[in-house]
This record gives C-alpha cells, structure tokens and sequence, in this order.
C-alpha cells in the first residue's frame, strides 16, 4: 500500500462494532425476506379475490344447467333473463344470424327459433 493512501476498512476491529454490523446485516436479510413473503402473500390473495366470484358463479351456472332451474333475475331487473333468440324474433343482425346459430350449434347448444 502505498503511503499516505487511506485505506477503507469494511469490517470494523472492536468487537462490539463487529457485532453492531453483523446485527444490521442481520435485519436487513430478515426484513427483505419479510418484505417477499408479504409480497407474494398479496398477490395470492388478489388473484383469489378477483376469480373466486367468477368460478363461483360458474359453478353455480353449471349445477343449475344440470338440474334445470331456471336462472335468477338480473341483479337490479324486474324480472327474470330472458334466453337467447335467433331465427325471426332476433331483428338485431339480421345478416349475422345463420353464423351466430350455427357457432352455437357447433358448440352443442341449441337456440329457439333456428
């Protein structure tokens, strides 16, 4: 080394600045494993909070397709859903109709009135 350079030292000599470092090293790891547990525990819980309704209703869709209960009235209707039309009643889109039916039936699902 040459003279007059300074030299860092990163590790101190007394035992109780020894100590000192090795606690706040210490912190730091815990506190950065704290802080990706919690982060990963968030993301978790996000993904149950927005898909947990959506398979619910699913579920709930499917056992009431099993059974043949008619499904509920819309939240804020007067009264319950009406079903799917296609063929004469639909005026909607006329032009899209015979696909639109024809989609569906492929998929096992039969609509009124096609």
């Amino acid at each position: 080394m040459k003279p007059g350079a300074v030299r860092l030292r990163f590790w101190p000599r007394r035992l109780a600045a020894q100590m000192a470092v090795l606690l706040a090293i210490a912190l730091f790891v815990a506190q950065a494993i704290n802080f990706t547990l919690l982060l990963h525990e968030r993301r978790s819980l996000i993904l149950e909070q927005t898909s947990g309704p959506a398979i619910a209703r699913l579920n709930d869709a499917i056992e009431r397709a099993a059974s043949g209960k008619p499904l509920p009235p819309i939240a804020g209707g007067s009264g319950p859903r009406r079903p799917i039309r296609s063929g004469p009643t639909c005026r909607a889109c006329p032009k899209w109709r015979p696909s639109f039916a024809k989609g569906w039936s492929n998929s096992g699902i039969r609509l009124r009135g096609s």
